[in-house]
């Protein structure tokens, strides 16, 4: 067999591979739906007319050598760019069209306590308290599960509050306490029972999965592709995204693709209001949490003249990671100030992952508290969000996408997100990002989670006002600017 026949053999062989890479990369890129079917056929006519080309310089007898490297060479960039879009394919599935969460069921007793396993405490007769107005559902589960794993039925008993079943604890009215780890932390926070959870110790673990009953509701809405209302919940922990619990940030993002306007609008933590789950008692929007996103979501709706269609469930200590992939953020700061080890100054501020994430957690450096962490965390949404969708997130794209799927989840799906980056891909935009933060007044109430006074924030009612007015304006298509938005804290 001649020299020239091997080449010939040997580059219909890799062409044949580069077509068949080429199918599949054009396959997985429509099938992505974030790259608009302009672009995706544009990409499958390149790619033909390249294993076209190759091929009749391979016929040639001066060229067959080259096209046996550019094949190969297209070979190996073929099969990083599947690997590229496989990847975003995978971290898409799995942080959209989320429908569950979790929570976490604990049995606690005292840390000096003989019993130091489940299966003592059954034996030694012990009484089990747990809340009644907790969420039942996951405390029923965690009581059949102790049954029937023991085959018994323990001793129980309910109570009103938290508080109440710390008491009754120290009392030895019960000797265990089932109850879930957010519902620990509410106790910690108190004055009466300050880092409570320090002196006991958990003899069973329980994670019981549950349904978002919000996705139900809204999936019967018609929704304006257009125009919509997104909750973005955060914690500021490095637990679970998927966990009940208490949320830090809780922040309305309203989208408005025709004007190509966000408004960013953050209530505080410790806002008192009407939970949608509490009656006519109050607690701090913090705790809503506690029962699920669906409650915080039904919640703001009663505070906000807005539907929240979408959610997105974020770790903003998962931040940090994706901060760094990113080659860090530029983050508007009010104020100089330090925290930990970080120095920031006002104006803008090139932060790595670990100073962004200091940066939207710090509250002790200024006067308004909570109020100023709350328009720092905007600031550091935004600087992310502004760099998602520069181009210079594609030198790290695979990367960043495996961090998202650590500390990003939401109900909306791969096709709705998809549609999105296609839409900015055509008209290449930039987005105008808003920010508006509601204030109140420092006091102390009775909080229906707790059982018990905290500190709250009082709303301010013309706070509220003021932001629904944005809200509808926005939804009307109306040019809103930040400095209007500014003028009006200004005049306060």
């Amino acid at each position: 067999m001649s020299a020239l026949k091997k080449i010939r053999i040997v580059g219909a062989v890799l062409i044949g591979i580069q077509f068949i890479l080429s199918v599949l990369i054009v396959y997985f890129v429509i099938s992505l739906k974030a790259i608009p079917v302009k672009h995706s056929l544009l990409l499958a006519v390149i790619l033909g007319i390249m294993a076209i080309v190759e091929m009749l310089m391979l016929l040639r007898k001066q060229s067959g050598i080259a096209a046996i490297i550019i094949s190969v060479l297209f070979i190996g960039i073929l099969i990083y760019g599947i690997y590229i879009v496989r990847t975003t394919d995978r971290a898409l599935e799995s942080v959209t069209g989320n429908k569950v969460e979790y929570e976490q069921i604990n049995v606690y007793v005292k840390k000096d306590d003989p019993a130091n396993s489940l299966s003592e405490a059954v034996q030694k007769n012990y009484y089990f308290g747990y809340v009644d107005n907790s969420n039942d559902e996951s405390i029923d589960a965690t009581v059949k599960e102790i049954n029937d794993s023991h085959n018994t039925n323990i001793l129980t008993q309910k109570y009103a509050s938290i508080i109440d079943l710390a008491a009754a604890m120290d009392k030895h009215e019960v000797q265990a306490i089932i109850t879930s780890t957010g519902m620990i932390d509410v106790l910690n926070s108190s004055e009466e029972y300050p880092n409570y959870g320090d002196n006991l110790k958990i003899i069973m673990e329980h994670e019981v999965e549950l349904e978002v009953n919000k996705n139900e509701a809204e999936e019967k809405k018609t929704i304006d592709a257009n125009r919509y209302s997104i909750y973005i919940s955060g914690i500021d922990t490095y637990g679970s995204v998927t966990l009940k619990s208490r949320s830090d940030v809780n922040i309305i993002a309203v989208m408005n693709e025709v004007t190509h306007t966000i408004l960013l609008i953050s209530t505080p933590r410790d806002y008192y209001v009407y939970l949608s789950n509490s009656g006519s008692t109050k607690d701090k929007l913090t705790h809503a949490g506690l029962y699920g996103i669906d409650v915080s979501m039904d919640t703001l709706e009663m505070i906000y003249d807005t539907d929240l269609t979408y959610y997105v469930r974020m770790n903003f200590s998962g931040f940090e990671g994706i901060i760094d992939k990113l080659g860090g953020v530029d983050v508007h700061s009010d104020y100089t100030f330090s925290f930990d080890e970080y120095q920031y100054y006002e104006g803008e501020n090139h932060l790595d992952g670990r100073g962004a994430l200091m940066f939207a957690r710090d509250r002790t450096s200024f006067a308004g508290g909570d109020r100023q962490r709350g328009e720092n965390q905007m600031q550091v949404i935004k600087a992310v969000f502004s760099k998602l969708m520069s181009s210079q997130m594609l030198a790290n794209y695979s990367d960043i996408m495996d961090e998202l799927s650590n500390c990003f989840q939401t109900n909306m799906s791969k096709s709705q997100i998809g549609q999105f980056v296609q839409d900015q891909l055509d008209s290449g935009k930039e987005w105008k990002v808003l920010t508006f933060s509601v204030n109140g007044g420092d006091s102390e109430g009775y909080c229906y989670s707790l059982g018990g006074n905290a500190y709250v924030m009082v709303p301010f009612q013309e706070d509220l006002d003021f932001a629904n007015k944005l809200i509808r304006r926005m939804m009307a298509d109306e040019n809103i600017t930040q400095q209007e938005i500014d003028a009006y804290r200004e005049t306060e």
